[in-house]
């Protein structure tokens, strides 16, 4: 996650100091966006293409995919939050 935020501090030249707020909204969506869950849409996709002994494996996948991301979710936007604004 630190890289992550090094990368994008030295691709881009400094701010001007009415960007910097905008700078900070960007880092922080791009943090909290690294935490979320994936989509759903490869369920869809086996569930058209008639694959859904292969879609009801991985539904169970998604049950534990889940509910662990309430607790990194959780996690990643308090240390985004603490990282970028205070």
């Amino acid at each position: 996650m630190l890289t992550l935020m090094a990368i994008i501090q030295a691709s881009s030249p400094p701010p001007a100091p009415d960007e910097i707020g905008q700078r900070r909204l960007m880092m922080m969506l791009v943090l909290v966006e690294s935490a979320v869950p994936s989509a759903q849409i490869l369920m869809v996709c086996l569930q058209q293409l008639e694959m859904s002994e292969i879609a009801e494996r991985l539904s169970y996948f998604y049950i534990y995919h889940y509910l662990i991301a309430l607790v990194t979710i959780t996690l990643v936007v308090s240390a985004a939050i603490s990282l970028l604004y205070y």
